[in-house]
């Protein structure tokens, strides 16, 4: 992120520093997660799922950080973070999501056959090394073919964890645009230092004595001034205001002809570099590309029109996808198209979402298309907060992305007869899950409802369904997973965890419209208070507890749910596999393992009830 070498290029003019009681701290929401995930994932990098830090891991050391921080010191005034990102951003948000998808496939190729189950080396906050000596623990993950991107959902807990916390819920805002120009204008008013690892923030106007100090030049607590005590945190602070004097570039563009040089020439000479911006060559010599280069960095809370459709409050208990969708859906149809359409400038009635990448199978359809349904009906009702003149017809998901234009895929949206209809089958089913079950932990109610969709899902496709076959091959007598690093249990983690974000996609867009006018009719009602329920990210299956979840399920009566809402012709059995003997079971045992998908039980044929599948398992 940021200007390249910008930083680097400026820093023998930075000054060290400590920061300490007199120090006013606004935190780039991002910049903060991205450090937070260093520090708990492995020095190169993960190479397994069982590598990635968990969810409850993430957001306990977001908050330790904090405190460690202001228990030196300095305090925490602000903590911003991205609510929606504006159309100059779409074209580096493909290559961004491109990217991550072509590393997610790389690795799925490189392990064809399941992954490493390494336990992780950091399991507990108290494991987790918050400062270093030289600052530079945390490092960006690398990306080769051997290495994940960071967790799926790590942004958005961590955005949760500090909402809720008593000590930052009040200062942790989602804003409806990038977090960068609100980080700036809380310094440029008030003063004070801003923490981020986003050289972009050096070219804005911070005032005389706003300062950047970037998370990777935090060093460790200086020693305290009395015997006892504890000093603040040795920094490097970047003041580009007087860093702009002190290089003795003009007045009218300050230090962001440095950074214009560099955009246009990023293999510039250092010598070369200050030479032409204290001439303002390229901006005399592109004075258009100038002003377009210009538009982010001058830009203010006060000129972001999204703002005045959508409250910080309201923003606050969204996801950021869900408030960009939100966005989306408040805007004239016209607007949100040409902002994040298909780049051709002509209106078209869609909105556009771009899903977490998953760690899923790619020899089977991504893990977001089980759950599809319960996102058209989220996106279907944000539009319910909307005028007819200005509602969207349809939303573009974006997935998996390998092409270098990718289509994504078309979702229609449904109108209000359709979506009571879809609201009304949902709560029938879950409120018939919950009534059959015996457990109190609704995360397993929740999980039991995901088989039931990807039952439905699959039949619908003519596909073999994955979670019978988890239940019915993975799993042994005593309901524990035979090989939890298998791909056919990474693609069931990952599908149970999209649709869980789904649902909660769901019941923010509920909350949402209710919080504007009532809810229009009894359906809408009836399932936002069964949405009450869903498990929040850091109850999220994970493959660090999926081992015993067949065992889990049975005890507290789910399998028993299952076959009664699905309608299954038989109980569910565990290991329920043919029983081969010799040479044939080997072979057997070989297909399976390498590919999940040709082991699954036939799908009833035609004319049966459509989830009368257990009679035909095994008969491959």
């Amino acid at each position: 992120m940021g200007i390249r070498n910008l930083a680097t290029n400026i820093k023998p003019y930075s000054k060290d520093c400590v920061l300490d009681s007199s120090s006013r701290i606004v935190v780039d929401g991002p910049s903060l997660a991205y450090h937070i995930i260093s520090l708990c994932s492995p020095r190169q990098g993960a190479t397994t799922p069982f590598q990635q830090p968990s969810y409850d891991l993430l957001a306990g050391t977001a908050l330790a950080w904090l405190q460690e921080l202001e228990r030196h010191g300095p305090t925490v005034a602000a903590i911003y973070f991205d609510g929606h990102l504006p159309r100059r951003k779409l074209a580096e948000r493909l290559e961004r999501s491109t990217k991550v998808s072509r590393q997610l496939n790389n690795f799925f190729l490189s392990t064809p056959h399941g992954v490493s189950e390494i336990t992780p080396c950091i399991t507990s906050v108290e494991a987790v090394r918050l400062f270093s000596l030289d600052g530079r623990l945390a490092t960006s993950t690398p990306s080769g073919s051997g290495t994940l991107p960071i967790p799926s959902f790590a942004v958005g807990t961590i955005y949760d964890a500090l909402r809720y916390s008593e000590r930052y819920g009040s200062l942790t805002k989602l804003v409806p645009e990038e977090a960068d120009c609100y980080c700036a204008e809380s310094v440029r008013v008030a003063g004070g230092i801003i923490l981020t690892s986003d050289s972009d923030l050096l070219v804005f106007d911070l005032g005389e004595d706003g300062s950047v100090t970037l998370f990777q030049d935090i060093g460790v607590p200086a020693a305290g001034k009395t015997a006892g005590s504890v000093g603040g945190f040795h920094a490097r602070t970047y003041t580009p205001a007087k860093i702009a004097n002190r290089l003795g570039l003009p007045k009218a563009y300050g230090l962001s002809a440095l950074a214009f040089e560099i955009h246009m020439d990023t293999h510039i000479s250092p010598g070369k570099l200050l030479e032409k911006s204290r001439q303002s060559a390229a901006i005399k010599a592109n004075p258009k590309e100038y002003e377009v280069f210009m538009e982010q960095y001058r830009l203010s809370p006060q000129d972001i029109t999204t703002a005045a459709m959508l409250s910080i409050e309201e923003m606050k208990p969204m996801d950021s996808r869900t408030s960009e969708l939100v966005i989306q859906s408040l805007s004239p149809v016209n607007v949100s198209a040409s902002e994040v359409g298909d780049g051709t400038g002509e209106a078209s009635n869609e909105a556009t979402m771009f899903l977490p990448a998953l760690v899923d199978a790619w020899s089977r359809s991504s893990a977001w298309e089980m759950s599809t349904s319960v996102r058209e009906l989220a996106y279907s009702v944000l539009q319910l907060a909307q005028d007819s003149a200005n509602k969207h017809s349809q939303v573009r998901e974006y997935r998996r992305l390998l092409s270098t234009k990718p289509s994504g895929t078309l979702l229609e949206l449904s109108n209000c007869g359709d979506i009571d209809v879809s609201c009304t089958r949902l709560t029938e089913i879950i409120k018939k899950i919950r009534s059959i079950m015996t457990s109190q932990d609704p995360s397993l109610a929740w999980t039991v409802f995901g088989f039931h969709e990807e039952l439905r899902c699959s039949q619908e496709a003519g596909k073999q369904p994955l979670g019978l076959h988890v239940l019915t091959y993975w799993t042994n007598s005593d309901g524990t997973i035979r090989d939890t690093a298998s791909w056919d249990i990474l693609h069931f983690v990952a599908q149970t965890n999209g649709l869980f974000y789904s649902l909660g996609m769901l019941r923010q867009a509920l909350d949402f419209v209710a919080g504007r006018k009532p809810l229009p009719s009894p359906a809408l009602r009836g399932l936002s208070d069964e949405l009450c329920h869903i498990p929040h990210v850091t109850k999220y299956c994970s493959v660090h507890d999926v081992k015993d979840l067949p065992q889990r399920l049975k005890s507290a009566g789910g399998l028993d749910a299952l076959q009664e809402i699905a309608d299954l012709s038989k109980p569910i059995a565990f290991d329920d596999r043919p029983k081969l003997q010799g040479k044939s079971k080997k072979k057997r045992k070989r297909t399976a393992d390498a590919s999940g998908a040709r082991a699954s039980p036939k799908m009833a044929g035609k004319g049966r009830n459509m989830f009368s599948i257990l009679d035909s398992m095994g008969s491959d």
